[in-house]
């Protein structure tokens, strides 16, 4: 617990009972007894971010590279004796049910009689873009109490509560974009948030449908039951703009050697830095600043309080040798990782996407899992075997929730099509709805496709086959990369901008782990002087992962074993008699599979597929390639270093971080705390984001570039 403890004495309850009389006075001394030995601390905070770069979030609306940027389109060529009147009158005059389809594969044919001649014109997307100067501006205070209620039972509460201030431009639906004023109330996903940017509530869907697709529901329960059920933690309060939690609220029963903790709780494991590797109890929170918090805090802020029961056993030593062991056990009930909502400051999603989050499904799930630690000889060593949901989640595309109108396009005033229709009811049953916040040319689809490391060109394509009725609205599967932007700038023109609709599940795993620790023996002052070397390795078979077409097929979806590993040096270094000793880290970090945010490595490379200025497409970034749209990594591998530095009177502490993506990706992070006594701390670290070599969608790191940012901590303790 932080800051000083304040104890309640015995006297000051005893008299508040005083007044009862003599009996009362008596039952005050049960109550004396009873409440004795509370103690309570913790801290008021002001914490904010200041913007050091002039890139926005690009998943947010108002970050969105292609705002006010002429973007030019080409869709999809049509016969040269046909003028673009014509086929549009056409087109504007029929009135197709899902059961009218064309030719299979007749979009194709055209492309290949025609070859460059097509539907020609430029968008610009209306959102006003951005110009910040905060990524965070909130309140925070936090109280800690522990309650020793007897010698063998403690209380401990952890209550949390935080404010945004909302000092951002901040995308609004109803003034900036009115376009939105043409459709109907109940269009699902138009936003994720209609009323307002919402920085900590979170919502997931209160219907459950039997397959990926949610094809078996009816458009009227996918509308009814898309962000209904608010929060995913029965101990959290939130609204737009606060969050009031308990981090911490369990009772810890000694049974000799025995302890249990019962309650709300986060149960940290492993001792990597960055990555997670043995640490896999707990979800990790997002909302508030992200990954980018200090890094000397090692989530200990972000971890996801579960409910569930934790046992700690002290015994000998399973091999027989010298030395007690701990063996720790777990219960808990399984909670997802907290992302981000749509534009909000760290927003991961981008916001013409609507989540569809089946959190509901395993809801009353549990984890469970086992930890065995101790000495073996010149080694600790460390076991674990875990049973987990993945929290991360595995996205795909879903069915949308509108209704058929009978109507095969909407009327948008997009230039194509006169207005008229004011509802897309020809896209019901498909992942897409018509929405100008949505995403509005091809270019902008293929940006952001390399960006969040997904197949862009198979995506549509899974896409247009996992939905019949998509093919009942002229899509046909693109065979190049060239007919499949042309498809989609094709129906970005007679939609006025199309927004995706994926769904969000989760998957259970199996997750062995094996960690080392070895402290070397040499002459005090030399190198390896207190060096402690160590090793965590985890494997997990059949880990599912988010497949990168966004396939809605079970059978597609990623699935494979990963290994994940670090390899660890920490010691303490004094390089001067005049300051104490330095605390430096060193880490190798490894997966097989994926990146640092569980994303499969196989969408990374892909190209950010742009115009060269003209109408036609250049042939030089592989568009007749299928495989363009990315090239993979065969595995992840980054390099960490961490030191802290206290000075002579320790009023100063300096701390710096690094995190090295060997195929680019760089985020450094000094710091200087100022603790001029127990009560007043004021900290400062920078966060420096940036990819130094190679491609930008090759590293990990390069997602969250626009995050160069001063954060500034003011802290009161009591």
């Amino acid at each position: 617990m932080q800051g000083s403890k304040v104890r309640i004495g015995a006297a000051a309850i005893a008299a508040l009972v005083a007044t009862s009389g003599a009996q009362a006075a008596d039952d005050g001394n049960f109550f004396t007894e009873f409440f004795s030995g509370i103690s309570v601390g913790g801290f008021l905070q002001v914490e904010t971010a200041f913007r050091t770069t002039s890139e926005e979030n690009l998943n947010n609306q108002r970050g969105n590279p292609f705002n006010g940027r002429p973007t030019p389109r080409l869709g999809l060529p049509v016969q040269v004796n046909n003028t673009v009147g014509a086929i549009t009158d056409a087109l504007s005059g029929i009135n197709l049910g899902l059961g009218d389809t064309l030719i299979p594969g007749v979009l194709n044919q055209l492309d290949t009689l025609v070859g460059n001649t097509g539907l020609a014109d430029t968008v610009t997307r209306s959102v006003p873009p951005a110009d910040n100067s905060f990524n965070l501006t909130i309140v925070r205070t936090e109280v800690d109490l522990e309650w020793p209620i007897t010698n063998n039972v403690r209380l401990k509460a952890t209550a949390r509560g935080i404010f945004d201030v909302d000092r951002y431009e901040n995308f609004d639906d109803e003034l900036d974009t009115p376009a939105n004023a043409g459709f109907p109330a109940n269009t699902p996903g138009i936003l994720q948030n209609p009323n307002g940017v919402n920085f900590f509530e979170y919502r997931y869907d209160s219907n459950i449908p039997d397959t990926y697709t949610s094809l078996d529901q009816t458009n009227e329960e996918i509308r009814n039951g898309l962000q209904a059920e608010e929060g995913s933690s029965p101990l959290e309060f939130a609204g737009q703009d606060y969050l009031v939690d308990f981090p911490n609220l369990y009772l810890d029963i000694s049974l000799g050697s025995l302890l249990l903790r019962v309650g709300n709780q986060q149960i940290a494991w492993g001792d990597a830095i960055f990555f997670r590797i043995l640490d896999v109890p707990n979800a990790l929170d997002f909302r508030r600043h992200s990954l980018l918090d200090f890094v000397a805090e090692e989530f200990s802020d972000k971890r996801v309080p579960a409910l569930g029961v934790r046992a700690s056993y002290t015994g000998p030593n399973p091999f027989f040798l010298r030395g007690e062991w701990e063996y720790d056990a777990f219960v808990q009930r399984f909670r997802s990782n907290i992302l981000g909502n749509p534009n909000t400051p760290y927003n991961i999603i981008p916001s013409q996407f609507t989540v569809h989050d089946k959190f509901k499904a395993v809801d009353n799930e549990y984890n469970y899992g086992i930890r065995l630690k101790g000495p073996a000889g010149p080694v600790d060593l460390q076991f674990i075997a875990a049973r987990v949901y993945n929290p991360a989640g595995v996205f795909h595309w879903t069915a949308n929730g509108i209704e058929d109108d009978g109507q095969i396009l909407p009327g948008t005033g997009n230039g194509l099509l006169p207005p008229g229709t004011e509802f897309s009811g020809g896209l019901a049953r498909t992942a897409l709805s018509a929405d100008p916040t949505g995403v509005v040319s091809a270019e902008e689809f293929s940006f952001y496709g390399g960006n969040v490391r997904l197949d862009h060109f198979n995506g549509l394509n899974e896409l247009i086959e996992n939905f019949p009725a998509a093919q009942g609205l002229f899509a046909a599967r693109a065979e190049s990369n060239r007919a499949q932007l042309r498809q989609e700038d094709l129906f970005f023109q007679l939609t006025g901008g199309l927004r995706g609709h994926v769904a969000r599940d989760y998957f259970r795993e199996n997750n062995f782990g094996f960690g080392a620790t070895h402290r070397f023996s040499a002459s005090p002052g030399s190198i390896f002087d207190q060096l402690i070397g160590s090793i965590e390795f985890k494997y997990v078979p059949d880990r599912v992962y988010t497949p990168v077409d966004l396939s809605p097929e079970r059978d597609e979806f990623i699935q494979e074993d990963e290994i994940e590993a670090a390899l660890v040096f920490t010691k303490f270094q004094r390089f001067t008699r005049g300051f104490p000793a330095t605390f430096l880290v060193l880490q190798y970090l490894y997966r097989s599979e994926s990146d640092l945010f569980g994303r499969h490595l196989s969408g990374y490379g892909g190209a950010r597929n742009k115009f060269s200025g003209n109408t036609n497409f250049p042939d030089d970034i592989g568009m007749e390639d299928p495989d363009a749209t990315g090239v993979g990594r065969d595995n992840y591998q980054a390099l960490a270093f961490a030191f802290q530095q206290p000075f002579p009177s320790r009023i100063f502490v300096a701390d710096f971080a690094m995190l090295y993506d060997i195929e680019g990706g760089l985020l450094l992070q000094p710091s200087l705390t100022w603790k001029p006594n127990g009560e007043f701390k004021v900290q400062a670290f920078y966060n420096f984001i940036d990819t130094v070599h190679g491609e930008p969608n090759n590293n990990a790191i390069d997602t969250a570039t626009f995050a160069d940012e001063l954060t500034l901590r003011l802290s009161y303790q009591f």
